[in-house]
């Protein structure tokens, strides 16, 4: 099985703590380019969005630890009943070891 199909198996029953109820879609953040690409498209092939989406959100956080930053961003997009896609968008950045 590839990880495409077992990343499919897991997610078609999952539920995340905190979050709301849906399809979560969990990436590790050492995919490979070449991975990463194969398991969006992998996405894309499956009609994981389709008319029955309501809502998207991506989270990612990220470390630079030359500068000792920490970045986290949140993307969500909502599907309007005129089929307009409204988009929101969070960036806080923290220095290490002090308030964001």
């Amino acid at each position: 099985m590839n990880y495409a199909q077992r990343l499919h198996e897991s997610t078609s029953s999952l539920h995340l703590q905190g979050y709301p109820s849906g399809f979560p879609v969990l990436l590790p953040n050492r995919l490979s380019q070449q991975r990463s690409t194969a398991v969006l498209q992998y996405l894309l092939d499956g009609n994981y969005l389709d008319k029955h989406t309501r809502q998207l959100t991506a989270e990612a956080m990220t470390y630079n630890a030359e500068l000792a930053v920490l970045g986290y961003t949140r993307a969500t997009f909502d599907w309007q009943e005129d089929g307009a896609i409204k988009g929101t968008n969070t960036a806080p950045v923290c220095w290490f070891l002090r308030s964001c």
